[in-house]
């Protein structure tokens, strides 16, 4: 209750009834034949009458004696009383001024305690669910040396702990896959190579025993010399990663020893962009292909056959090699069974195969750079074919063996 607040009750013909006889309008009161009457009091209910008697109730504002009030009214049913309280208005702002001002103090501690509590909910909750995510991001893309070394006393402690372990393990296995995929390109490499060099001898022996037959000389001293350099290229002291110039060399070595044998029925043109001469490249990758080029493209053509071969740089540093021929082709049906078999290598692992060769050269990519890269055929039956070879200039090949496992 305000300190300054009067209640009064006036009847129906403007007598107040009773008077709480505060000082906020007035205090001579006269009393006369058992009622209260006020004659001070005459003027106010005169300024509220109209209102006063035409409402059942109601709020009213108005100035009396220099104050400014506040009168709320109700009338009593029964006897048509009219009932009021009086309030100073300058004290009733007053007092609402200082609950809002409580009322602001209330919500800024709110506050205050909210951003404590969600600081302690973020510590104890969010912060290391955030240590873990980053950790997992970090697995995600192949860094297994990520360990979280967060100590903590609750259930957290054990989900590090447990994450921790699971990485080791991870990282553990993707090193012995790694290594037995390495081993199975070595041996697949080992199993190219003696695919290979039997017939390649036994052909370019055949070619030296009708060169020395017929006295050319000249040919013969320049095959020998080629086969010498070709191997040492292709041996490479057991080497299976080389240079891209001695991969050019290489293949120009052997492009001279099957020149020398086929005459002028085979024309090369090597076009390979000096500029990749000193980034490095799996071995025996484009001497298979060449081989194909003019066994099963020009050897089967009737007439003279072209071979080019090319190499540049592609954007993203990827570098592309393409060995193109004019033979025969390759029919649809013939082709899109190579296709399927570049894809899933499993599907043929016989030596014996024709295009063995292409598909350990494909498997061989994937295995070392990623499945993104290998090669891809072109090819119109009796217009010729086109082999394109994909590989980066520099790869993490142990993450990209881990995209693949997962």
């Amino acid at each position: 209750m305000y300190s300054s607040q009067e209640v009064l009750i006036i009847n129906k013909d403007e007598l107040v009834l009773s008077h709480s006889d505060d000082s906020i309008l007035s205090s001579n009161i006269i009393a006369a034949e058992g009622k209260i009457s006020a004659t001070d009091l005459n003027p106010f209910i005169g300024d509220i009458k109209n209102n006063l008697f035409s409402n059942k109730s109601g709020i009213l504002e108005l100035k009396f004696k220099g104050k400014d009030l506040i009168v709320l009214f109700n009338t009593i049913d029964i006897s048509n009383w009219k009932l009021l309280s009086i309030v100073d208005k300058a004290e009733m702002l007053s007092t609402f001024n200082t609950i809002k001002k409580y009322i602001m103090i209330a919500s800024f501690m709110a506050l205050i305690l909210g951003a404590i509590f969600i600081i302690i909910i973020t510590g104890i909750i969010y912060k290391p669910i955030s240590i873990l995510k980053s950790a997992m991001q970090k697995a995600r893309e192949g860094k297994f040396d990520v360990c979280i070394t967060d100590k903590r006393k609750d259930e957290f402690r054990e989900l590090y702990e447990s994450f921790n372990s699971m990485i080791e393990t991870i990282d553990k296995l993707i090193n012995e896959l790694y290594e037995k995929k390495l081993l199975a390109a070595e041996a697949e490499l080992k199993a190219l190579q003696a695919n290979i060099n039997p017939h390649f001898i036994y052909n370019i022996f055949e070619s030296m025993i009708w060169m020395i037959e017929l006295g050319n000389m000249d040919d013969l001293k320049k095959m020998v010399i080629s086969l010498s350099k070709f191997y040492r290229l292709v041996l490479s002291e057991g080497k299976d990663i080389i240079t891209v110039k001695e991969v050019a060399e290489q293949i120009e070595n052997y492009i001279t020893i099957q020149k020398i044998r086929y005459k002028d029925r085979l024309y090369v043109n090597i076009n390979i962009d000096n500029k990749l001469y000193d980034y490095e490249m799996l071995n025996i990758l484009l001497q298979p292909i060449i081989k194909n080029a003019i066994i099963h493209g020009i050897q089967g053509k009737s007439g003279p056959g072209c071979i080019k071969i090319n190499g540049y740089m592609e954007a993203n540093d990827i570098m592309v090699f393409t060995v193109e021929d004019d033979g025969i082709g390759i029919q649809e049906d013939k082709l899109e069974e190579i296709k399927k078999n570049l894809i899933d290598f499993s599907n043929s692992k016989n030596t014996k195969d024709a295009y063995y060769a292409l598909k350990n050269i494909n498997q061989r990519i994937k295995l070392h750079y990623g499945g993104e890269f290998g090669i891809n055929i072109e090819s119109t039956y009796n217009k010729g074919t086109k082999v394109i070879l994909k590989i980066p200039t520099n790869k993490s090949a142990k993450k990209k063996i881990y995209q693949e496992a997962v």
